[in-house]
């Protein structure tokens, strides 16, 4: 279906599934990893057929470098992107390259890369057992942490060196943008103690980590200051506990996304119970994200977008005959 796409949320704990008609969000069903959630999702994509399927992937094991090459270009740079690709992520099919730049302080000017890949994928195989089972047009597999790169540019946040923060369904996500664009993101788990003391100490802990590596790992200096925000749907006025104001400092501060939701056409009501349905929806809106699935995994999604296209020459020929 032209107007039609299917947008999965995978975890290693479940998996959401809305079907989204002209850019609106229509059905979201749950599930689980069982043989009777497994079954049911099978008739969800029943239930769709020909609909295009973008898989978002969330989990801890996900995995950053950046690589630097002599600058090359055409089938070179893809040979070479690929040796290495095939070296540092062995063990698994789903890993990409991402271009950022080239470095103007050397003479050689060499290519900078960011690799992203998934080290373990476990969690994932049932779910993708089941799409290849139907043949359904499976169009990608997305990190969260690239759909999180579009959210910043959705919310307008210009900032030389951000770190975005978000609850989520799974935990609390960091990721450290670079001129809006992405260079590392982590996943850390919520405590057992879900206090609103308790909640803060472990933010601001897992705020002060990631400070401390992007220091350590040079992305940038003590001089330079890293803005820090987090989405929220309470007013950018929402004052902090102490610790936090303490550990984190007055740079972080809260983004109104109610507007956005607006644009989106979710309710803030469903966000509450759902929050991975934000950035499910940013996605629906996303064009040219860069899939880390294995072209073996898309063949049936290119013979529909062939079908497609054939439908529209179809009707225009009708239309202008």
């Amino acid at each position: 279906m032209i107007f039609s796409r299917i947008v999965l949320y995978v975890s290693s704990e479940k998996l959401t599934a809305g079907y989204w008609h002209m850019g609106r969000l229509k059905d979201c069903q749950i599930f689980h990893n069982n043989p009777e959630d497994l079954e049911a999702f099978k008739v969800f994509i029943q239930l769709h057929p020909n609909t295009n399927i973008d898989c978002l992937v969330d989990a801890i094991e996900e995995d950053y470098r950046l690589e630097i090459f002599p600058h090359t270009r055409g089938k070179d740079r893809r040979d070479l992107i690929e040796r290495k690709l095939s070296q540092t992520y062995r063990g698994s099919l789903f890993r990409t390259a991402l271009f950022l730049d080239r470095q103007p302080s050397q003479k050689r000017k060499d290519d900078r890369f960011l690799f992203l890949g998934l080290n373990q994928t476990d969690f994932l195989k049932p779910w993708l057992e089941v799409i290849d089972g139907q043949q359904a047009p499976l169009a990608g597999v997305y990190l969260l942490s690239i759909v999180s790169q579009h959210l910043v540019k959705a919310l307008k946040i210009k900032y030389r060196h951000l770190l975005l923060v978000e609850k989520l369904a799974t935990g609390f996500r960091q990721s450290y943008l670079f001129k809006g664009e992405l260079r590392m993101s982590r996943l850390a788990i919520f405590p057992t103690e879900t206090s609103a003391d308790a909640l803060d100490y472990f933010y601001a802990e897992e705020i002060e980590k990631t400070q401390r590596y992007l220091l350590s790992q040079r992305f940038f200096n003590q001089v330079e200051e890293l803005q820090i925000r987090m989405p929220n749907l309470a007013s950018v006025h929402h004052e902090f506990s102490p610790l936090m104001q303490n550990k984190v400092g007055l740079d972080f501060k809260l983004v109104d996304i109610r507007a956005l939701l607006k644009k989106l056409s979710i309710s803030p009501r469903d966000l509450v119970e759902l929050p991975e349905l934000l950035h499910m929806a940013v996605l629906v809106k996303s064009t040219r994200l860069p899939s880390l699935a294995p072209s073996t995994l898309l063949s049936s999604y290119r013979i529909n977008l062939i079908r497609q296209w054939l439908n529209i020459l179809s009707f225009l020929i009708l239309l202008f005959g």
